[in-house]
């Protein structure tokens, strides 16, 4: 017998490879499965980056309402729960999902949290991305003073900790 959380689990990943293959509809019909077990419960992790990911096909297709509709729904009742290193995703989903809808701060606000809130856990999951996203930003503000910091950062949390970068 499968649990509630393994249902879950198998239609966000559905979802998410779904969205890799760019069968946008199909992935949000998986999200939506993958949250139907959660609906009126307060989303755990996996349901956050459900959310997210929703939002994010959301940016893709233009559609920033929704897309803000679901980044709000990955951060409700946000100090109710426990750290969970996944979460450190969702603050880089935020930002990229901001990034798409060409939207640099609050692109930028959201990596900026997600910095803090990933050194605050003392963890390192996430920074190489976030300082990749912060570089593309300020390219995409033709600011090149501005994207060699966090070039840097980037390149040195990749090389300490072998984490490559979502490019």
């Amino acid at each position: 017998m499968k649990t509630d959380l393994q249902i879950q689990a198998y239609y966000y990943y559905l979802g998410t490879a779904q969205l890799q293959t760019s069968a946008l509809f199909e992935a949000i019909q998986s999200f939506e499965l993958s949250l139907a077990g959660i609906k009126n419960q307060r989303p755990n992790t996996l349901g956050r980056l459900a959310y997210m990911s929703m939002g994010y096909i959301y940016a893709l297709q233009g559609q920033k309402k929704l897309a803000e509709k679901n980044i709000n729904m990955a951060f409700k009742h946000w100090d109710e729960f426990s750290y969970e290193e996944n979460q450190n995703v969702l603050y880089y989903l935020a930002a990229l999902i901001y990034f798409k809808l060409n939207d640099y701060q609050n692109s930028t606000a959201y990596l900026a949290d997600g910095i803090e809130f990933i050194a605050k856990h003392n963890s390192h999951y996430m920074l190489a991305n976030c300082y990749f996203l912060l570089a593309r930003l300020a390219q995409a503000a033709h600011n090149d003073n501005e994207r060699l910091e966090p070039n840097r950062r980037k390149d040195l949390f990749t090389e300490l900790y072998s984490e490559d970068a979502f490019e």
